[in-house]
């Protein structure tokens, strides 16, 4: 394949550049800005740590064999929110109710449908009208009208 250079060393330069290598491309990932773009984005921390986890995944090399390669390992944060899925609901019904916490978990189950087909759109396929037809979307309705649905003023 050819050889190609990304420019910009930000997380969608890093998921653009691993893409091209994995389909057999030379890449060469080029920073604009001269500085360490991506380490001035994250920070100490990854507050969003899915996104990587995918972005290894897809390069081939699971998250925790490459960070293991360098010491590193993706930890829960011991004063964040939880993360497992049946803490998360204890805490979103103490702070919530359970009727606004049931309604925030089925919006979340829904956007995870939602994800799953919207993922390969203009990713790993060309996004068409029918593509999106099929999939089950609804590309007129917006955050803002789900936000409405939800009986807490917390969640809307």
């Amino acid at each position: 394949m050819g050889r190609v250079a990304v420019l910009g060393r930000t997380f969608a330069g890093i998921a653009a550049a691993v893409r091209l290598a994995r389909v057999g491309h030379d890449v060469t990932l080029v920073d604009a800005g001269g500085a360490d773009t991506l380490r001035a984005q994250l920070g100490e921390t990854l507050d969003f740590p899915a996104p990587w986890r995918d972005l290894f995944k897809k390069s081939g090399r699971p998250a925790a064999g490459a960070l293991g390669l360098h010491g590193l390992d993706l930890v829960p944060d011991p004063e964040g929110a939880p993360t497992d899925r049946g803490d998360v609901w204890y805490a979103d019904v103490d702070a919530l109710g359970e009727p606004a916490a049931r309604a925030w978990r089925d919006v979340v189950d829904a956007a995870d449908d939602t994800w799953q087909a919207v993922r390969p759109l203009g990713l790993e396929a060309e996004t068409t009208p029918d593509a999106v037809a099929r999939a089950g979307l609804h590309p007129r309705r917006s955050l803002e009208d789900v936000a409405r649905t939800l009986p807490h003023p917390v969640l809307a």
